[in-house]
């Protein structure tokens, strides 16, 4: 004997959730942002925003208004982006040129201790053997590191690549 049982109020708020979750506007927080950014002038940001809030359901009231502001924004949003790109480019020439221009005034400062001994006037076999400049030279006068330093500048390729040993450090196979 079946009986149809009543349901119980426990039931009531679970097929509220669900009725109510199925109708939720996803993209409503996304959009709050992307208004607020741009309000705020961020016009990066708020373009990220109202991208993230289309993408969440580009069919909802806040969807459509992202796609909308988003058609809006794109001038703005492309003058920023490049305006970005442009400074960025400017500051990672800046610093390469500061780099490059610390690394000249460290060789200035180390040729000064450094000094380069020919072991020969012919051509090295072993320099050349391995296919790098002919002749070998000593670098000497300074720190291992100033040594290096001086003899790279000048084109230099370790004769013994990766030691550390004071007598070999300084050998290298050097242009003319």
């Amino acid at each position: 004997m079946n009986v149809a049982r009543p349901l119980s109020c426990s039931w009531i708020p679970l097929l509220a959730s669900v009725v109510l979750f199925g109708c939720q506007d996803t993209a409503k927080a996304d959009y709050g942002k992307c208004v607020a950014l741009n309000a705020k002038g961020d016009t990066e940001a708020a373009w990220k925003a109202c991208e993230e809030a289309v993408r969440m359901d580009a069919t909802t009231e806040s969807g459509k208004a992202a796609t909308e502001l988003l058609t809006k924004l794109k001038p703005a949003y492309e003058k920023a982006k490049a305006d970005r790109e442009a400074a960025e480019t400017k500051a990672a020439d800046e610093k390469r040129k500061a780099d490059a221009d610390a690394q000249a005034q460290a060789v200035a400062l180390a040729k000064q201790k450094v000094e380069a001994k020919f072991w020969s006037f012919d051509r090295d076999g072993e320099c050349t053997g391995h296919g790098w400049p002919p002749f070998r030279k000593t670098y000497e006068g300074g720190t291992f590191e100033e040594d290096e330093l001086v003899a790279l500048a000048a084109g230099c390729v370790h004769l013994f690549p990766g030691m550390r040993d004071p007598q070999l450090f300084t050998v290298f196979c050097c242009p003319r």
